[in-house]
């Protein structure tokens, strides 16, 4: 009988010791899973201010492209018309201002 106690002692003991490692193995992956929830933060926030950057850039480098393609049509549209005007001979008078 002693014998049999001493065996399911040690069985509890077992069963005891098993449960603390899974505990302290459970402990260790909440920390895993709070550390790499932070290190997915930190990701993304760096992704949106490289996004944010990009699309500041990619804006002011459409903007200036607008500017330029407006003024080099606009010279366009006046060397075709300077061009149709001396085709039908008509000059155009530069206005001094001197009434």
């Amino acid at each position: 009988m002693k014998i049999y106690l001493w065996l399911i002692g040690l069985l509890w003991v077992g069963v005891l010791s098993a449960q603390k490692q899974e505990m302290e193995q459970l402990q260790l992956n909440m920390e895993k899973l709070v550390q790499l929830r932070l290190m997915l933060q930190q990701a993304k926030q760096g992704y949106q201010l490289l996004q944010n950057g990009y699309t500041a850039v990619r804006d002011a480098a459409r903007g200036n492209y607008d500017l330029h393609k407006s003024y080099l049509d606009g010279l366009l549209q006046m060397h075709l018309l300077l061009s149709e005007s001396q085709l039908t001979g008509f000059r155009y008078k530069r206005n001094t201002g001197t009434g």
